[in-house]
C-alpha cells in the first residue's frame, strides 16, 4: 500500500492531466479519478492519523500499568520458586 503523499500527487496529476484533456469525454473520466484518488487519500490519512493516536494511547496505557505497579524491594522474591 502507498502513502497517502503518493496518493495526493496522484490525484494532482489526474487533475493536470484534466485541465490538458481536449475531449470532454476524457476530463470527466480524469476528474473521476481525481476524487477516487482524493477519497483513497484521505481515507490513508485518517488510517495513518488513527495508527498513531492508538500507539500514543497504547504507550502511555502501558506506562500508566507500568508505575501502577508496586515496587518491589532488592530482597523480595516474585514467589516463585
Amino acid at each position: 500500500m502507498g502513502s497517502s503523499r503518493e496518493y495526493w500527487q496522484y490525484a494532482k496529476e489526474c487533475a493536470r492531466w484534466a485541465a490538458e484533456a481536449k475531449q470532454r469525454d476524457e476530463q470527466e473520466l480524469l476528474l473521476e479519478m481525481v476524487k477516487a484518488w482524493t477519497n483513497i487519500a484521505l481515507v490513508e490519512t485518517d488510517v495513518t492519523e488513527q495508527s498513531a493516536r492508538g500507539a500514543v494511547t497504547k504507550s502511555h496505557q502501558w506506562k500508566r500499568a507500568a508505575e501502577a505497579r508496586p515496587n518491589k524491594s532488592p530482597g523480595q522474591t516474585s514467589g516463585r520458586g
